[in-house]
């Protein structure tokens, strides 16, 4: 990246190594995906009045072993690879947090490493297990919200798309 930037290797390193944390990224995403989120054109995207979004993963083959990469003969073969889970609304991705204090896959893995016959984990999973019934049931019933179902997920895919374009070609007055 230093190569192609005004930024020597140097700058762009000290940058990344004080100032690039998980915490601070996630801070950056949601005060972008917020202001976004105000503007007027984002209800423009809405679905019969309705924000709808679309979670998906992709899969990514790593060049250096990281502590998230991990072997999978489907994706890639006999190397490793990570996996991006992505949450679209209304074309903005979101970083999805829950209760404002913890993140979905914390409480997963929390309530996964309990005891199997763990009263409040099974309680969750029967809440669950009617929710998804419920929603399966208007899903089948209900043309409208397939089609709206459909849209929602076109547009995840879309911007998965889009992620996989080299990012050279996107900036103007940049060649890759």
């Amino acid at each position: 990246m230093g190569e192609i930037s005004d930024l020597n290797y140097s700058v762009l390193f000290g940058t990344a190594n004080n100032f690039l944390r998980l915490e601070t990224l996630r801070e950056a995403n949601d005060r972008v995906s917020n202001a976004i989120a105000k503007r007027p054109i984002f209800r423009q995207y809405d679905i019969d009045d309705t924000v709808l979004s679309s979670s998906d993963g992709q899969k990514f083959e790593t060049q250096f072993s990281t502590c998230g990469a991990r072997h999978s003969p489907k994706y890639f073969g006999l190397k490793k690879g990570i996996s991006q889970y992505t949450m679209i609304a209304s074309h903005v991705p979101v970083n999805i947090r829950i209760f404002k204090v913890t993140s979905q896959s914390v409480i997963i893995g929390k309530l996964s490493a309990y005891a199997r016959k763990n009263r409040t984990k099974k309680a969750l999973w029967e809440l669950d297990n009617i929710q998804r019934s419920s929603y399966l049931l208007a899903y089948i019933d209900s043309l409208t919200m397939r089609r709206n179902v459909q849209r929602a997920l076109n547009r995840g895919e879309s911007y998965h798309k889009l992620r996989r374009v080299p990012w050279p070609m996107l900036t103007p007055g940049v060649s890759g």
